[in-house]
């Protein structure tokens, strides 16, 4: 603020607010208090995981629930806490969430291939119906899967392994 003769200092500057809460200096200047943000309203939608694992409109609504709940209860991060929720209603999608990015990835499981592929032997040694099958099951399952040769993979004193 001023400096100088007869400067005040910031009130909030020694008070430490817990639960969501922000100081709020007095109509003077001369003391503050912790405050419950009182309203959310008007404040653009900005989705937040909370680190309690729920999602809020924003971090003002997570604020105003950790205040009201008298728990601390911090942004974990921007957007939804599990991506793939809104993705779970369809039947014809697989929906992963990448590690690093934490982005949803969404993509046709490997039983949505077309039938009549001829089987192939891939690199983890297991036998897949066609390329599809070992393409989306490689997604699925984040693997990096290779073709090392057409047919059924064979298995030392164990003969075909079964396609999949």
């Amino acid at each position: 603020m001023a400096s100088g003769r007869g400067a005040r200092t910031d009130p909030c500057a020694e008070v430490n607010c817990t639960f969501g809460s922000a100081c709020v200096p007095s109509s003077d200047g001369l003391s503050a208090k912790c405050m419950c943000p009182l309203g959310c309203e008007g404040r653009p939608q900005a989705t937040v995981c909370g680190s309690d694992g729920r999602d809020y409109r924003n971090a003002c609504e997570l604020h105003q629930h950790a205040c009201k709940e008298r728990k601390n209860v911090r942004v974990q991060r921007p957007g939804l806490c599990d991506p793939c929720k809104e993705k779970q209603n369809s039947l014809n999608l697989v929906c992963r969430v990448e590690p690093l990015t934490l982005e949803s990835q969404t993509f046709a499981p490997p039983e949505d291939c077309p039938p009549g592929s001829p089987p192939l032997c891939a690199s983890d040694g297991e036998t897949y119906a066609g390329e599809c099958v070992m393409n989306r099951t490689a997604r699925q399952k984040d693997l990096r899967l290779a073709k090392v040769h057409p047919g059924p993979c064979t298995r030392p004193g164990s003969g075909l392994s079964r396609p999949r």
